[in-house]
């Protein structure tokens, strides 16, 4: 079929983690990568700590300043605002702690929320900023899916890692984090949607998504897209087209063999099932499901301009870059 044009322009980031020896070391690369290419996408850092100061500007300088907690101890955390294209009032706060206060396994959890309006005040050494409107994208729960961002229950695997990081020119930011042979583990998606309809939105309405694996278990099957409607925090269904009880994607594992061919690119359109709040409303934008029957790490079209690739069963905006060379998932 014929690719969709690209509302926006994109740019993209590809990291390899090759193992260390220290799992503390192997959390502390993968989130300063991250962080960094949030600024280099456009992302301003209002405060940080790094676990043993806290104040104004960024204090995570390097790798080392991402420090997790244990017990009461000290931990870092960092609050961005998002570039005044994208939304003049969006905060993000992600903060290197989880619910149990363990240490054993700590770099494994994560907590991270937005605010849409309100803002992030507060935060020293031990408590991370808070705000009236926030939004969970990762909880920071202990073992558990909500609050991991490794595929290990525990420590940060010893196992390369590799992260792809596609982000607009006006902010929007999503990534696909990899482990070891090519296991997706974490997809993240903060941007503006399109199309929404009804007056009960923050102008621009802003989408949020961070869950373990990002599949259609998470995408499709369950609330795990989260929006603020109508001063609400409310989670919504990823929908598209489908038949009897699946996605098109999860049907189709073949090519098409109707009209011009190619894979099914099919938008994803938000859907609430929130009493109050139900009914179709918006959609993403620059962003697709695909077949399963398409591998990771495949790029649309086939001639190497790799403008489009395939994470999971979603199909990023992609701006040519190419992966690692023998790195899962090889972006051809």
């Amino acid at each position: 079929m014929a690719l969709p044009t690209k509302t926006k322009t994109w740019n993209a980031a590809v990291l390899r983690q090759n193992p260390t020896g220290d799992t503390r070391e192997m959390a502390r690369n993968i989130w300063y990568f991250i962080k960094d290419t949030l600024l280099t996408a456009g992302w301003t850092v209002l405060n940080s700590c790094d676990a043993s100061t806290y104040g104004a500007g960024d204090k995570w300088t390097d790798a080392t300043k991402l420090n997790w907690h244990w017990s009461s101890a000290p931990f870092s955390w960092i609050t961005l605002a998002a570039p005044a294209g994208l939304s003049a009032d969006l905060e993000l706060c992600i903060a290197c702690s989880n619910t149990a206060g363990v240490w054993v396994g700590a770099h494994s959890s994560l907590k991270i929320y937005w605010s849409q309006s309100a803002g992030f005040t507060g935060g020293n050494t031990t408590t991370r900023p808070t705000a009236t409107d926030e939004l969970a994208l990762r909880d920071g729960n202990y073992n558990n899916d909500s609050g991991r961002w490794t595929n290990g229950d525990e420590q940060v695997q010893n196992v390369i890692y590799t992260v792809n990081i596609a982000y607009s020119n006006d902010g929007d930011f999503r990534f696909a984090l990899y482990e070891g042979g090519g296991i997706h583990i974490l997809t993240l998606l903060l941007e503006e949607g399109e199309n929404f309809v009804g007056a009960d939105w923050a102008t621009p309405p802003i989408v949020g998504f961070c869950w373990r694996f990002g599949s259609w278990g998470q995408l499709n099957d369950a609330t795990y897209i989260r929006v603020r409607m109508n001063g609400n925090n409310t989670n919504v269904y990823g929908a598209t087209l489908g038949y009897i009880s699946a996605m098109i994607g999860q049907n189709q594992v073949l090519v098409n063999e109707v009209g011009d061919g190619g894979w099914p690119l099919d938008e994803i359109v938000l859907f609430s099932s929130t009493a109050g709040r139900r009914g179709k409303f918006g959609k993403l934008v620059d962003l697709y499901y695909t077949s399963d029957g398409v591998s990771n790490g495949s790029t649309f079209p086939s001639d190497g301009s790799r403008q489009w690739v395939k994470f999971g069963c979603l199909v990023f905006a992609w701006d040519g870059t190419p992966g690692v060379p023998g790195t899962a998932p090889d972006i051809g």
